[in-house]
Formats: C-alpha cells, structure tokens, sequence
C-alpha cells in the first residue's frame, strides 16, 4: 500500500494507489460490492418495481441516520455531483456484467470543487431471498425495505476485507454525495437494483492530517477501534423520507493562463498587487462576483484577495 499527497493552494488532494479495486488520484476511495446472488427460491407472484425517486430520499434519510449514531454530520444531496457523474456510472454498470468503478470520476469531482472523493456501488436484487455466505435474507419488496437494505448491505460490507463502503459512509471529511439508481429486469422477471453514492468533500489545512489518517485507513484490511462504528437500521415500516439538505452547487474558478493569474487585495484600480501568482491550471472556490468601475469581472477567492476574470475559466 503506498499513499501519496499532494497539496493545492486552494484544495487538498489525497491520491491512493494500491487499494483492492482500481483507484487513482483525487483521494478517491472506490468500493464496489460483489455483485449480489440472483434467484435462490420461487420469485414473488408479483414483481415489486422500486419507485427509485422515493428509494433515493430514503436512503439518504437512512444514510444520515447511520451518521448521526455514529456523532457524524449529516451529508447533504448534491445533484450537480448526481447529474455530473452517478447517473452515468449507474446506469453504465446495469449493462456490465460486473460491477466497475470508472477512472475518471475523481477529475470529474475535483472540477466541481470537491478535492476529498469516493464512490460506493452495489447491485441489489429484489423480489427473491438473498444469500451473503451463510446469511439468508428475505427478499425486499417495497421501497423502505430496499432504502434500509442498501445500507446495511454498505455497512455490513460481506467478502469485503478493507470494509471500504462503511468507512465511506462514515468518512467525517464527506459533505455531500450524489444519489442515483438503475433498474434492470433479470431473466425471472424480477429487478436487480443498481446503486451509485458518489462523496465529496474538502478539508482545511488545519484538518490535512488526521483527513490523510482516515484516508489510510479506509484502505487497510479491517476496522480498528481508533474509529468505533455502531448502526442500528430503521424498522422499514415506521421509515420516512426526511427533509433533505440539499447542496448549492460549488463555484470553481481554474486558472488559465500560461503565465498565471495575480493575486489581489481588493479590485478594481485601486486593487492592490499581493506580489503573488496562482499558477495556471489550479482550481479555486469561488466566494463573490463583482464588477468594477471600468466593467471588468473579479473573482473572490479568499478573504479579500481577489483574480481577474480574464485569466480563469469558470464552472457557472
């Protein structure tokens, strides 16, 4: 296992190589569980067809159950992340005959403004028993059922050794995910449920360090009592969607411009030159917008350090 960091001006970027599945650059953590088994008893007379709009709030609500019993923050939805990327990776799995993660989500996640990402996948079949091991479960027919199940499925994390979808869900550097699923009908005429969680987040300098631990630690064989874990999973029947948070999308400003951009306090002609350059290519988050009194458009990227809009390209 080797884990290397590289640190931005604006964003801190976790880059792990070496992890059981695939995994390159932005601090990307990318857990996929084994593709669930398919029929094992009679199917259902009737074929259960998940309303994924409902599934999605459900979870979510499950989700940030999960983390508040465990003094967590709850994660905010973020649709910019769903509409980037986990409705393709979703949907581009339902059609794979196994589960795979795609190289470029971390890019894709970093130019939203999140340097801190991760990715959790899973197919789930319903309408029939399931077997992990052992452990026989009843089949899931209705939409609670499946919201509960997903996460528990996450969190127990069976056959996977690093038990990287649990440490995903209860990453304290995550602020927001992305939410999508797919359906697929099998041969027996039941679905099989496919399910994106795509994290992001961000940490600051004084937080570099114990994020850069966790991170690791996301990535070695087992859990460890430094990070104590409890869950105790919603009674499907009395689970309710609550109300979701959801994410303002992240302005990012990206230098570009061969020679950099300046920094400055203040703007417009009586902006003063702080004597430093943002090389070009960095990604900044962007605070304000204002035009001065000649009509050309600054960026706010600290407090009171300011770019100009001619030298970047901007998200929004």
């Amino acid at each position: 296992m080797m884990i290397t960091t590289k640190k931005h001006s604006a964003l801190t970027a976790f880059t792990v190589v070496g992890a059981i599945t695939a995994l390159a650059g932005g601090g990307n953590m990318w857990v996929s569980l084994p593709m669930a088994p398919h029929l094992v008893e009679a199917a259902e007379p009737t074929a259960y067809t998940p309303n994924i709009t409902v599934v999605k709030n459900l979870i979510l609500t499950e989700i940030n159950r999960l983390r508040a019993q465990n003094h967590l923050p709850a994660l905010k939805l973020n649709n910019t992340i769903t509409l980037a990327w986990s409705n393709g990776i979703v949907a581009k799995n339902a059609q794979l005959p196994h589960l795979q993660h795609d190289p470029l989500q971390p890019t894709v996640l970093n130019k939203l403004g999140f340097a801190l990402t991760g990715e959790n996948l899973a197919s789930t079949p319903v309408g029939v028993t399931r077997l992990f091991g052992n452990l026989r479960k009843p089949a899931i027919t209705d939409d609670q059922t499946l919201a509960v199940e997903t996460v528990a499925q996450y969190y127990d994390d069976y056959g996977v050794a690093d038990y990287g979808h649990r440490k995903n869900l209860l990453n304290p550097y995550f602020t927001d995910v992305g939410i999508a699923f797919a359906l697929k009908k099998d041969t027996d005429g039941n679905y099989i449920v496919y399910n994106a969680l795509d994290f992001g987040g961000n940490v600051s300098a004084s937080q570099y360090n114990a994020a850069a631990a966790y991170f690791n630690y996301a990535h070695q064989n087992g859990l460890s009592a430094q990070y104590p874990t409890v869950y105790q999973p919603s009674n499907p029947a009395t689970l309710t969607p609550a109300l979701i948070k959801t994410a303002a999308p992240k302005r990012v400003a990206t230098v570009d411009y061969r020679g950099g951009v300046g920094l400055f306090n203040g703007y417009g002609p009586s902006a003063r030159f702080t004597k430093r350059m943002l090389p070009n290519g960095t990604r900044w988050l962007v605070n304000a917008v204002a035009k001065d009194s000649v009509g050309r458009t600054w960026y706010e990227v600290g407090g009171n350090q300011w770019i100009d809009a001619k030298y970047v390209t901007v998200n929004f």
